[in-house]
């Protein structure tokens, strides 16, 4: 849409379903140049469309179900919160008077936003959610917002449950939850987000959450997020109940626990079909399990993270429970439990998982056990790792059946501690003779035993088949200005944890499902996006009727459709 009027423009919306609402255009250049005064102007239903420039306010929907568009999307369009004149209400964007799904913040950048006061305690640097509001926060680039305590870039607090889709979330800080902070019994929606290089001076670099939170996580990115205390990538704690699912989850860093994931003080998690690569934390460099929390982990590729001391991996300690199956935790590094560390009082179960090529700097490449923790290891294969497939001390009495231990590099299974005895009976040692044992067991030719580890009898072929189960490809795709009128982006990401190289497949169908453009681009490998315009024409470059369309990515057997409205 071009606009040369210096007046106030108002239009009627055949879009919309009602026809006494409206759109309210705001242009840097119209007497109509302000944001919030273009939604002072709304009732319910209305649209704010705005013009590409930047906007230096903050604004409040003030419980309106309206909704608040960028013309153009967050490339062009800002609002810069920074020159703030009531600096008790420095979040750029206000939900805080109970809003629900109608009201829609879509396609802006959101930046230099310090917080709003939530006594005594400031919060949401970009955006802030409260009291039971409920919006769509869509399609935003939020950037270089931050806030004292909470949520730099969005705050989740008492009761709000957004939905918060297709943002880019980066640069953020705060002290909690460099991105997001959900807390105080929120229960939002978080999908499909970019949530990168975000810093948290305490925990949760990425994301965090606590105080009876119930929140899905799916299908981010989440990456290279740094907590100088706990969960680098995703803190949760504090009796929060979290489902992660689909994301990827890499390049974090936590100077204490959780380089990707930490679970803390009584929470409860399910962490399923994540791809978990090259984190960095003190304890649990990819996952890490703690302080009486719950976690379930499956289907998980657990990768190249590591830890400065226990669980390069996976980290199960302090009266936590995990129950964590088939994953493959291949290639982490740590000086105890290169793969998966227990420690202190717990007793996890370790099922069907491919434990391979991960190091140990001292004991327990694949997996260490201290501090009575009594782990049940079935079903596994553990092989490869350089430094012992399992090791056992101070009091940890494992119990392992029915897995391959194989080709390991020292003990198959070593147990330091002469007062108690591992019960490894009915696993696969690499060969029919069983493992080697200097005095029990000398013609063994399978990997070999400490004393005081009980290993017969063992099995005489693999107990399970040798498998990698590799999690599934993740496309993430995003169509931003949407509606669009001249010009939209789509951006699109392939999550493969085999680091395989795509040609991907990216194409335009009109609403009767009808062909209408294919897109010539580069090939895409996971973590690396790529952007392509469109701008609004068919294969032919002729332009295309107002309507619906579908953006359609395909990559190998996965599909990936985003739904956008090209209005005229």
């Amino acid at each position: 849409m071009n606009y040369t009027s210096t007046t106030p423009v108002v239009i009627v919306v055949f879009l919309l379903s009602t026809a006494s609402a409206t759109v309210w255009y705001i242009h840097p250049d119209s007497t109509l140049n302000s944001i919030q005064t273009g939604m002072n102007l709304c009732s319910n239903g209305d649209t704010v469309l705005v013009g590409a420039g930047t906007y230096f306010e903050n604004i409040n929907f003030y419980g309106m179900a309206i909704t608040v568009q960028s013309e153009y999307g967050p490339d062009t369009t800002t609002i810069d919160g920074g020159s703030l004149s009531h600096p008790d209400t420095g979040s750029v964007v206000l939900f805080i008077s109970g809003e629900d799904s109608n009201s829609v913040l879509n396609g802006f950048t959101i930046t230099h936003g310090t917080g709003t006061v939530y006594p005594p305690l400031v919060v949401g640097g970009g955006i802030f959610c409260l009291n039971n509001s409920c919006p769509i926060i869509s399609d935003n680039t939020i950037i270089e917002n931050t806030s004292t305590y909470s949520g730099g870039g969005i705050a989740c607090y008492a009761y709000a449950s957004p939905i918060i889709r297709n943002n880019i979330i980066t640069d953020n800080t705060s002290e909690t939850g460099g991105g997001i902070i959900v807390g105080f019994n929120s229960s939002p929606i978080i999908e499909n987000n970019t949530v990168v290089t975000n810093t948290a001076s305490l925990r949760g670099g990425g994301i965090a959450c606590g105080y009876n939170c119930s929140l899905n996580i799916i299908s981010n990115t989440i990456a290279d997020n740094t907590a100088w205390a706990q969960g680098g990538g995703l803190f949760i704690g504090e009796g929060c109940s979290v489902t992660v699912t689909g994301n990827t989850i890499t390049g974090n860093t936590a100077v204490a626990c959780g380089g990707g994931i930490i679970t803390a003080i009584n929470s409860v998690a399910t962490i399923t079909d994540n791809s978990i690569i090259n984190n960095t934390g003190y304890n649990g460099g990819g996952i890490d399990i703690s302080y009486n929390s719950s976690a379930n982990v499956t289907n998980n590729t657990v990768t190249l993270n590591s830890a400065i001391e226990y669980g390069g991996g996976i980290f199960v300690g302090w009266n936590s429970t995990a129950t964590i199956s088939n994953n493959d935790i291949i290639d982490n590094l740590a000086p105890y439990g290169g793969g998966i560390a227990c420690y202190d009082n717990c007793s996890p179960t370790i099922t069907r998982n491919t434990i391979t090529g991960n190091t140990a700097l001292n004991y327990g490449s694949g997996i260490w056990c201290s501090v009575a923790s009594s782990p049940s290891i079935d079903s596994c294969t553990i092989s490869a790792n350089s430094g012992g497939g399992v090791c056992c001390a101070s009091g940890a009495i494992p119990e392992i059946h029915y897995s391959n231990i194989t080709s390991n590099i020292g003990y198959g299974v070593q147990n330091l501690d002469p007062s108690t005895i591992a019960n490894v009976q009915n696993n696969w040692w690499g060969d029919a003779t069983g493992p080697y044992h200097p005095t029990t067991n000398p013609s063994g030719l399978g990997d070999s035993v400490s004393d005081y580890v009980d290993y017969d009898p063992w099995l005489t072929s693999p107990g399970v088949e040798e498998h990698r189960t590799v999690a599934p490809i993740i496309l993430n795709l995003q169509v931003a200005p949407n509606p669009f009128a001249d010009e939209t982006q789509i951006r699109y990401m392939i999550h493969d944890p085999r680091y395989a190289i795509h040609e991907p497949k990216l194409s335009v169908y009109d609403a009767g499902g009808r062909w209408v453009k294919h897109f010539n681009h580069k090939s895409c490998i996971m973590h690396h996006g790529s952007t392509i315009r469109w701008d609004g024409t068919d294969h032919a470059n002729r332009h295309l009727p107002a309507g619906t369309y579908f953006i359609v990515l395909h990559a190998d057997k996965y599909t990936a459709v985003e739904k956008v409205l090209l209005i005229r």
